[in-house]
């Protein structure tokens, strides 16, 4: 009886042994999962545009600073949506884009265009496009790890101007100088403007005033543009850099973050006369 005892307490051992090991494989496998779907690497700042009824947020949190922004923006402002929509007010501008599926992408694009500032995701009425991974370390950084936060309502600022409709009711437009400043200063990266690399903006997308778009976003960041440039179509936004070791540099991680661009090509003595190149394309 002793003998069968003992292995049938080994067999139970071997069996916990068996199901923990199990189980810890499956939550390794699904973390690996969490972290491939990822958006944020977790070393560059990260930005997500959240829309709550009338009012939205872009909310920025740069790590290295262990830092947190909340730009506040009032629903009602005014935005040239992309893609040929016009212009539509901010709170309407999801609503607009789910008429073919991708109002949180549209929302996003048109909040960064706005601003010149990099929108990397968005939430919305419980839709988002951020992973269980994404929301877990942001929700660490906000709540429990001690950032430092700052909040700026927009529409208490004079760069977001207040006007009053013949019907009665009220929008903001933007003066975009005004905000260049403010965003400039939130969102300027020291590291960009201590590497020094001249960026040359060239639109290849055949939309009119597309260059100048990106421009002001790199700008904003600290980026060194020097020349700004049509160029013919391309279907693939992509970078171009004059060596190997640019791809280093946080200027291009953070314009290869910022603008979603991941093609790269590395034409020594490129016809731009830039460090780097960022090809703006149909894609785009």
């Amino acid at each position: 009886m002793p003998k069968r005892r003992k292995s049938l307490s080994l067999s139970v051992f071997w069996g916990l042994v068996f199901l923990v090991s199990l189980a810890g494989l499956l939550g390794l496998s699904f973390l690996i999962k969490l972290k491939k779907n990822s958006l944020w690497d977790g070393r560059l700042p990260m930005s997500v545009v959240e829309s709550q009824g009338e009012q939205l947020w872009l909310k920025s949190f740069f790590p290295e600073e262990n830092r947190w922004l909340e730009l506040k923006l009032p629903g009602n402002t005014l935005v040239e949506v992309p893609g040929g929509f016009g212009q539509y007010q901010l709170r309407s501008v999801y609503k607009l884009g789910e008429l073919d599926g991708r109002g949180g992408q549209l929302l996003a694009r048109s909040v960064q265009d706005l601003l010149a500032v990099p929108v990397d995701g968005w939430r919305v009425e419980g839709k988002t496009n951020l992973s269980w991974w994404d929301r877990l370390r942001l929700w660490w950084q906000g709540n429990l790890n001690g950032s430092r936060k700052k909040e700026i309502n927009l529409g208490q600022l004079a760069s977001f101007q207040p006007l009053e409709l013949k019907d009665g009711s009220r929008i903001y437009r933007v003066s975009q100088i005004l905000v260049d400043d403010l965003v400039n200063r939130e969102y300027f990266d020291d590291r960009l403007a201590e590497e020094n690399l001249t960026v040359a903006i060239l639109n290849g997308s055949g939309v009119t005033g597309m260059a100048k778009t990106v421009s002001r976003l790199a700008a904003n960041l600290g980026a060194e543009v020097v020349s700004i440039k049509n160029y013919q179509s391309i279907g693939t936004s992509m970078l171009v850099v004059a060596e190997t070791g640019v791809v280093e540099s946080r200027t291009y991680q953070r314009l290869s973050q910022a603008l979603g661009i991941a093609k790269v090509e590395i034409r020594p003595g490129n016809e731009f006369r830039a460090d780097l190149a960022v090809v703006v394309g149909e894609d785009f």
